[in-house]
């Protein structure tokens, strides 16, 4: 029989990529593909779907992930960055519920000193509502024993600087790239893949921690969409690289690379190396490259 997994959030670029990464090998059950089927943050919609379900994992993409809108909508933003994730483990507790739990979480709390990649022993920073919300879902699967996954990842959807970096150039939209901002993202494509790789030994073992997961390497975000830019041969130039200071409206972290090796250690997985991610996405996408 196979194994029911349930993945909230479903409707977002990561949940949405999970479905159809993980709905041959298990039974996927999720709140919605094209829009949301049910109120994640009342705590009775949750309890019927977890009554219904009954999964041997979740895994939670359920986020608002927009640093200005939490910083102003802040009660808000922690109903679903904070309370859903609160709420499940209570479900859990109280009905007596086996499931494992898998939480997305984020780079956004990593601030490394002259580009070094931070660890996960590292001591978080906390700019921003958004980052304060993650760290306070990360404390609650910690007490419960739930894994951790602190990510960054790019796509060719919509609200993700892959997709902004095309959309810009074919518009030939006047656009400043960031020097000053580093990170290690990996795609979603790989992301799910590795996710459905590691399942069967959170479902097997008595797994839990935080753990980093993006390439080996990392990029300032300038150079990361130029990459893209001459990988597509768009003969774009309408770009200015800028520091982020006077662009930013909410606070945020200028190094928020990660070190992998201890997910790579745990999972005994080679993570890929950032600029082949790049291409093999591009190739995967069917965007084309110059020769």
């Amino acid at each position: 029989m196979k194994k029911k997994i349930l993945i909230l959030g479903s409707s977002g670029i990561l949940g949405k990529n999970l479905v159809k990464q993980l709905k041959v090998k298990y039974k996927v059950l999720h709140n919605g593909i094209k829009k949301r089927k049910i109120d994640l943050t009342r705590l009775m919609p949750l309890k019927q779907i977890l009554k219904n379900s009954k999964p041997d994992l979740i895994i939670n993409c359920a986020a608002i992930t927009n640093l200005d809108f939490c910083e102003v909508n802040k009660v808000q933003s922690k109903r679903v960055n904070v309370d859903i994730t609160n709420k499940l483990f209570f479900l859990k507790k109280k009905n007596n519920y086996n499931f494992k739990f898998i939480q997305i979480s984020t780079d956004q709390m990593y601030n490394g000193k002259k580009k070094l990649k931070s660890s996960e022993n590292c001591k978080p920073v906390s700019f921003n509502e958004y980052t304060k919300q993650k760290l306070a879902v990360e404390k609650i699967c910690i007490r419960n024993k739930a894994v951790v996954i602190r990510l960054n990842f790019f796509s060719k959807e919509k609200k993700n600087i892959f997709n902004w970096v095309i959309k810009s150039c074919k518009l030939n939209h006047r656009i400043n790239l960031f020097k000053d901002i580093h990170f290690n993202p990996i795609s979603v494509s790989s992301l799910s893949k590795i996710i459905e790789k590691i399942i069967p030994k959170i479902l097997k073992d008595d797994i839990g921690g935080i753990y980093n997961l993006g390439c080996k390497d990392n990029i300032s975000k300038s150079n990361f969409c130029i990459y893209v830019i001459n990988k597509l041969n768009l003969n774009y130039k309408n770009y200015k690289i800028v520091s982020s200071n006077k662009f930013i409206k909410t606070r945020r972290p200028k190094n928020m690379s990660m070190n992998v090796s201890k997910f790579q250690k745990k999972f005994k997985i080679n993570l890929p190396i950032l600029k082949n991610e790049i291409n093999n996405y591009l190739k995967e996408t069917n965007v084309k490259i110059q020769n």
